[in-house]
């Protein structure tokens, strides 16, 4: 069965985005935790800023910057995505099981076991071969 660079593209955008949201967590989560550590903190000597303020500090700059990276790969699969998506409403106007194959598999990231057990009640041999075709219809319009 042919790739579809798209598809492949949008897979690796979804994992990037969840690294992304992560890192954003970590960094919120250490805030947090920073945050309510502040209150048994001493001052250094000489009267310079805590090393829980410079912390603090450090990583909320941090946190911005990991704030704007998640904006940007959110704004590149969202973009990536519609393309696909209306690809795939064309398809549907044809074959509206093709149609839901796709959006199944590249869109919400279901399995093929998924999809035979679950939604369509097919064997997963039969939906590899609906989704080969559907594939088909999706190439033809690129």
């Amino acid at each position: 069965m042919g790739r579809i660079e798209e598809f492949d593209q949008l897979r690796r955008l979804k994992q990037r985005l969840e690294m992304e949201k992560d890192r954003l967590y970590k960094l919120t989560e250490s805030i947090c935790v920073i945050s309510s550590s502040d209150e048994s903190a001493g001052k250094v000597d000489g009267g310079g800023l805590n090393t829980t303020e410079d912390k603090y500090i450090s990583i909320a700059d941090m946190c911005r910057e990991q704030q704007k990276a998640v904006k940007e790969c959110e704004g590149e699969y969202w973009q990536l995505e519609d393309i696909i998506f209306n690809k795939i409403r064309e398809v549907s106007k044809k074959n509206q099981t093709y149609a839901y194959i796709l959006y199944a598999r590249y869109i919400d990231m279901k399995t093929q076991e998924d999809l035979a057990d679950s939604k369509l009640h097919y064997s997963v041999r039969h939906v590899q071969r609906l989704e080969h075709c559907a594939k088909d219809a999706y190439k033809k319009l690129s």
